[in-house]
């Protein structure tokens, strides 16, 4: 099984990386030894995105110990929620890798993204005028960690409508390959404030964080 990194982040919170090498059949298989046998839903018909979906929920098996079926509903928003286990959780995909976060009272966000040309191409569209100047210093390293951290505070916030280059906002840091940086999000009258954690790792960007409640 290609866990590509398991990392404890407190004892509230963990979050896993999968490097999705196997068949469908083989993830099937797979989900059917370790009790909770999985099928993919109809609707989805991509090989790709069928491996995706079970990926993650084999992860989740692991990571809720066997106590509670990976089961998976979303809200309105498209936010995803367990049907049966007392967890938040966040979930992100790219390239051959999947990835969920856990935690047991706050809400998650994750992000990983292994296509650094797909981020350039729709730049525009999400950076405010002080990002740009940030991400000149080096695009290649702090676009994705800018669009990473977008991401993510959205998926923590679960709902729809949100202008990223306006409503959510990086402040300036120093890029390294393993970091953390502050993230402003403007509501309609309220600010809220984010430390979120970013890793380079290989060939893809990882992004994460929580609920400052």
């Amino acid at each position: 099984m290609p866990i590509h990194l398991h990392k404890k982040i407190n004892q509230h919170c963990e979050l896993a990386i999968w490097h999705i090498t196997e068949s469908e059949n083989e993830l099937l298989q797979l989900s059917e030894s370790k009790g909770y046998p999985l099928s993919v839903p109809d609707k989805i018909t991509h090989s790709r995105r069928k491996r995706e979906w079970l990926s993650v929920r084999i992860m989740l098996m692991d990571m809720l110990e066997g106590k509670f079926p990976p089961e998976i509903a979303y809200s309105e928003h498209g936010k995803p929620v367990l049907k049966k286990a007392p967890y938040h959780i966040s979930v992100s995909h790219s390239g051959f890798y999947s990835a969920v976060i856990k935690h047991s009272h706050k809400a998650v966000g994750i992000d990983i993204e292994a296509y650094f040309d797909k981020i350039d191409r729709v730049k525009h569209k999400f950076l405010s005028g002080d990002e740009k100047k940030i991400s000149l210093r080096h695009e290649q390293n702090y676009l994705p960690v800018i669009w990473g951290a977008k991401e993510t505070v959205y998926k923590i916030e679960g709902r729809k409508g949100v202008i990223f280059k306006e409503e959510i906002l990086c402040e300036d840091f120093e890029y390294e390959e393993k970091g953390k940086l502050k993230v402003k999000h403007i509501k309609q009258n309220d600010i809220c404030y984010y430390c979120l954690f970013y890793e380079h790792l290989q060939e893809f960007m990882l992004v994460y964080g929580m609920d400052t409640n």
